[in-house]
C-alpha cells in the first residue's frame, strides 16, 4: 500500500475514533465499545508508526545518516578514532532496530569500518570467526585496526588478513609484530596512522611489513622502532625508541616532509659519528624534545649530568634543517639558555616556545637577547616568537628587570628596522616552594604585569604550589 492510502487510512481510522467517543451508549454495550477503541487506538498507533517520515526516506538516505551516528567525527580527536569501539556498537544497535534497518545496515559497508572491540574478547576460534564477519561487512572499504596486547593467535591471524585494509593500525601485541616475520609479511597499502606501544618490552626486530605502506603519514613507536619510509612521514612520535644516536638521526633526516616531531628518549651515551644533510627537514613546525630517566623491563634510561657539545651540535644541525620551525617544546632537558639560543638562531620563524622541568634553562642568559632593541641594527632573536611557557624553572638564576625588560620590549614591540611580533601569552611557573605563601615578583613588576594583562595580554608569572 502507498504511503498515501496508508495516510488515508490513519485520517479514517481517527475520524473513526471520534465517533466512537461521541456516540451515547447503554450500559451493556460498554464493554464492547471499549474493546473497539482499544483496537482502533492500536491501528492509529500502528500506522502512524509505518508512515513516519524517517520511514519514507530512500536507502541511500538512511545510509547516510547511519554513517554520521556510527562515525562522529565532530567530538572525536584522532587519538581517540583509533581506538574507541562505541562506533561499533551504534552500527550493531542500528542494525537492530527493524527488518528495514537491518537490511540497510547490512548492505551497507562504510557503516562497519570501525574499530572492533576485540580487547578481552574470549580465546575461541568462534571470537576469530565473528570478528571475521564484521571484517568482512566493511569490505572494500579501509578500516582502522587494533590488536590488544593480549591477542589470541586465531584472532592475530584474522586482524593480519584484514591488515591490507588497514587505513590506521593500533599494535600492542609484540606477538602480532612477530606475526608479520618472514613468509607472515603481510603489505599494509591502505595504511594512513600507525601506533605501536609494546610496553614493557621492546621491539627492534627488521619488520619489513611497514615498507609496504605508501601511503603512511602519522606515526607513534613506544619501545620500538623498526623500517618505516621516513620520506613519506608528516608526524611523528618516538617514546623511549632505545636507539643509538646514529640510527635515529639516520631516521630523522629522512623525514624529509615532516611537520611535526615528538621525541621522548634517554640521553644518549654514544655521540653520533656521522653527518647528515641539514636540508632534509625544511618543512618542520613543531618539536617537542623530552629527555627521561627510569627504568623499563629489559631497557635503562640514564640521565646524564650534562649536555655534551658534541649532542648540542647534533641537535644543532638537526634545527639548522628546519627553518619552518613555529614550535619547540623541551622537557627535562639538560641545556642552559645558551644551547637554546643557539637552537633559536636557527628557527627564525618559531612563534611558541615551552620549556618544562628545564630548571637552569630560564635565565638571564637567554631571557636578555630576547629582549627587543629598536634601536639595534642586528635582526632579533625569535622575532615572531609571541607566546612562552615555563615550567619549573630556578628563580635564583633570572634577574627581575632583565625580566621585566623582556616583557615590556615586546608587549607591544616598539617600532624599529625589524618587525617583531607583540607577546600575545607569557606563562612562568617558579619551582621554589619558598614562593608558595608569597608572590614571587616584587610588587612593582606585579603592578606592571597587571597593566600589561589588563590590556588583554595573557600573562601569568606565579609559584608552584
Amino acid at each position: 500500500m502507498a504511503a498515501p492510502d496508508l495516510a488515508e487510512l490513519l485520517s479514517g481510522a481517527r475520524q473513526h475514533l471520534a465517533r466512537l467517543d461521541d456516540v451515547p451508549r447503554p450500559q451493556a454495550t460498554e464493554t464492547i465499545s471499549i474493546r473497539r477503541r482499544a483496537k482502533a487506538i492500536d491501528l492509529i498507533a500502528s500506522l502512524a508508526l509505518v508512515i513516519a517520515p524517517i520511514h519514507q526516506l530512500p536507502s541511500e538516505v538512511l545510509a547516510l545518516i547511519f554513517i554520521e551516528i556510527v562515525q562522529p567525527d565532530a567530538w572525536k580527536t584522532a587519538d581517540e578514532w583509533h581506538l574507541d569501539t562505541s562506533s561499533f556498537r551504534s552500527a550493531l544497535r542500528l542494525s537492530q532496530v527493524c527488518s528495514a534497518w537491518r537490511k540497510v545496515a547490512l548492505s551497507n559497508p562504510r557503516l562497519w569500518c570501525v574499530v572492533l572491540p576485540i580487547d578481552g574478547a574470549p580465546d575461541t576460534l568462534d571470537s576469530a570467526l565473528i570478528a571475521r564477519r564484521f571484517f568482512n561487512l566493511s569490505e572494500p572499504f579501509p578500516l582502522p585496526l587494533f590488536c590488544p596486547s593480549k591477542c589470541p593467535p586465531d584472532m592475530r591471524h584474522e586482524i593480519l588478513v584484514a591488515s591490507s585494509r588497514a587505513s590506521s593500525f593500533d599494535v600492542c601485541s609484540i606477538d602480532l609484530l612477530k606475526d608479520t616475520l618472514g613468509d607472515g609479511c603481510p603489505v599494509l597499502e591502505s595504511l594512513q596512522s600507525l601506533h605501536v606501544n609494546v610496553s614493557p618490552k621492546c621491539w627492534r626486530q627488521e619488520t619489513a611489513a611497514f615498507l609496504t605502506a605508501e601511503n603512511l603519514a602519522t606515526v607513534e613507536l613506544h619501545n620500538a622502532f623498526f623500517p618505516l619510509p621516513w620520506h613519506r612521514l608528516t608526524k611523528l612520535t618516538l617514546c623511549f625508541p632505545n636507539v643509538d644516536p646514529d640510527d635515529c638521526l639516520d631516521a630523522l633526516f629522512q623525514c624529509s616532509g615532516l611537520i611535526d616531531l615528538t621525541l621522548v628518549m634517554q640521553l644518549w651515551e654514544d655521540e653520533p659519528n656521522s653527518k647528515f644533510p641539514s636540508r632534509t627537514l625544511a618543512a618542520l613546525e613543531s618539536l617537542q624534545l623530552e629527555f627521561v630517566d627510569g627504568e623499563l623491563e629489559g631497557i635503562s634510561f640514564e640521565g646524564a649530568d650534562d649536555w655534551s657539545n658534541h649532542t648540542q651540535t647534533a641537535f644543532t644541525d638537526f634545527l639548522l634543517g628546519a627553518a619552518q620551525l613555529e614550535r619547540l617544546c623541551l622537557r627535562s632537558c639538560p641545556l642552559d639558555g645558551g644551547d637554546v639560543q643557539a637552537m633559536l638562531v636557527c628557527a627564525p620563524k618559531l612563534q611558541e616556545l615551552e620549556m618544562h622541568r628545564c630548571f637552569a634553562l630560564f635565565a638571564d642568559a637567554l631571557i636578555g637577547n630576547l629582549i627587543y632593541e629598536p634601536a639595534d641594527p642586528t635582526a632579533p632573536l625569535a622575532p615572531l616568537l609571541h607566546s612562552i611557557v615555563v615550567n619549573h624553572f630556578v628563580g635564583e638564576e633570572v634577574d627581575e628587570e632583565i625580566l621585566g625588560a623582556m616583557i615590556a620590549s615586546r608587549a607591544p614591540p616598539g617600532k624599529g628596522k625589524f618587525a617583531v611580533a607583540p607577546w600575545r601569552k607569557i606563562h612562568l611557573c617558579y619551582e621554589e616552594s619558598g614562593y608558595s605563601d608569597s608572590d614571587p615578583i616584587s610588587p612593582t613588576l606585579r603592578a606592571k604585569i597587571a597593566v600589561l594583562k589588563k590590556r588583554g595580554l595573557d600573562v601569568s608569572i606565579q609559584s608552584l604550589k
